[in-house]
């Protein structure tokens, strides 16, 4: 059963579960899942700019859901531009599936 938000701070606290649920869990499993290992010289860090996006919406920097899907949208462009073709662009596409169903 999916219950309506109706209140903004519902709604970052379940901006916060769902970017919480990607860092936590998401990731380490779809990386696994790709046998990824993030490299020194890989050009996107998704662990750190994931832990940026985070962070902004802790400090009250994102006030709305879009900042939210905006900012993490973001970072999986980041991979796309710096990253092509790569197995780090193949996990960033795997987690963007994976926000997309969770937000």
């Amino acid at each position: 059963v999916t219950t309506a938000i109706s209140t903004s701070a519902e709604a970052v606290v379940a901006c916060w579960k769902v970017l919480d649920e990607l860092i936590a869990r998401q990731l380490p499993l779809a990386a696994s899942s790709l046998q990824y290992k993030q490299g020194a010289n890989e050009p996107v860090n998704l662990t750190t700019e994931l832990g940026k996006v985070k962070t902004k919406l802790e400090q009250g920097q994102l006030k709305t859901p879009f900042d939210l899907h905006a900012e993490v949208v973001g970072v999986w462009r980041q991979c796309l531009d710096k990253a092509p073709q790569t197995l780090l662009y193949s996990l960033a596409c795997m987690l963007a599936q994976i926000f997309d169903e969770l937000y």
